[in-house]
């Protein structure tokens, strides 16, 4: 009797990559503009940087998953050891949600998460060490970075002095140790920490 024969295509298969893959998932338009500046530094490096898309009515932690598989199917993508997986996400608009995410994460290898408290303009406001204080909440954070910048924000302006900025959250971050920062402090410099490795390299 003769044997079946199947049909199958080799792009059908999830591809392995030639270099690993550091992965981020953001929920705001802002931290996509500041990550793209890095995904565009790393074309000539060891690793790939890449943006997972974000659905403009899913941008909840409980729905970061979804995100991560369709992005595996429609990209072919086959994780391995070697990725790093961030998830950079705010107090102000999911605090309860982020402790469900904070737990997947822990439960997940080479999941990560980066915090800000209240939101990821904390981060963009430690990248310019002459600023002074009065800032309390995310409003006074965006008002700020457009005076800095005549009312013409720009990531290309930041992004440049990453290394500027892990030194002054790290300096501002009373908890260290802990997944959730304080008041008007960020972990995304733990983020950027990994990210400057790999394109330093």
């Amino acid at each position: 009797m003769p044997k079946k024969k199947y049909s199958y295509s080799k792009d059908d298969r999830p591809r392995r990559k030639i270099k690993p893959k550091f992965l981020i998932v953001t929920e705001g338009e802002r931290e996509d503009a500041y990550f793209r500046f890095f995904e565009k530094q790393s074309y000539d490096c060891l690793i790939d940087v890449d943006i997972v898309p974000r659905d403009q009515n899913k941008s909840a932690p409980k729905h970061v998953q979804d995100r991560l598989e369709a992005y595996k199917e429609n990209q072919k993508w086959l994780p391995d050891s070697e990725d790093q997986i961030w998830f950079v996400f705010d107090v102000d608009k999911w605090g309860k949600q982020i402790h469900e995410l904070k737990d997947l994460c822990e439960m997940t290898r080479n999941w990560n998460i980066a915090i800000s408290n209240p939101c990821f303009e904390v981060w963009l406001h430690n990248h310019n060490p002459s600023v002074v204080g009065g800032v309390e909440t995310c409003e006074d954070l965006k008002r700020e970075l457009h005076t800095q910048t005549l009312g013409h924000f720009k990531i290309e302006i930041y992004a440049p002095q990453i290394a500027t900025a892990i030194v002054n959250s790290k300096a501002a971050d009373t908890h260290p140790d802990h997944v959730f920062p304080g008041p008007l402090q960020t972990k995304v410099y733990k983020l950027a920490e990994s990210l400057l490795a790999i394109l330093n390299k």
